[in-house]
């Protein structure tokens, strides 16, 4: 994969809702919400964890392919002043699914995992009075990673086990 998994999740999101730049934010950007239009998206990693980590000798090419899988889960948050977040949340899970994000699946060797039947948690208390409605969806995709280098290969030996 060479691009973010986070990066790609913010396109399908924004592409499926009709975002604006100014209304999706990645984990760690520097932003006001005061100052943001009445809805936006946040998304941040919660965990990594690796699922298998290989490294293969291709005879034919004399190249190491090394590659790992790692199960992903990020949170996406969805927060409006108003009530547009409760009415949008539902986009969310529909944009996980659509055939924009199907394509940057199969562009980027990556899955997202079926959204889990709890769906949206409201957690708007966490916001205080300042934002009246929010609500977070925790989402697990699968990635793949895989580089190929080079590597030594050894096919002339002076010493045998028969000379010793």
């Amino acid at each position: 994969m060479n691009r973010r998994p986070i990066l790609i999740l913010a396109d399908i999101i924004k592409d499926f809702m009709g975002l604006n730049d100014d209304q999706i934010y990645i984990n760690n950007q520097d932003f006001d919400p005061n100052t943001s239009p009445n809805l936006f998206v946040t998304i941040e990693p919660t965990t990594s964890i690796v699922m298998s980590n290989n490294n293969r000798f291709n005879p034919d090419t004399e190249q190491q392919i090394i590659s790992t899988n790692y199960k992903e889960g990020y949170a996406i948050n969805i927060r409006s002043k108003d009530e547009s977040a409760s009415i949008r949340e539902k986009e969310l899970v529909a944009a996980l699914v659509s055939d924009f994000s199907r394509n940057k699946q199969e562009e980027y060797f990556f899955q997202i995992a079926p959204v889990p039947p709890i769906g949206g948690t409201n957690t708007s208390v966490l916001e205080g009075e300042g934002i009246l409605t929010r609500s977070t969806l925790n989402i697990t995709i699968f990635t793949h990673y895989n580089q190929v280098r080079d590597t030594l290969v050894y096919d002339n030996f002076n010493n045998s086990i028969e000379n010793e």
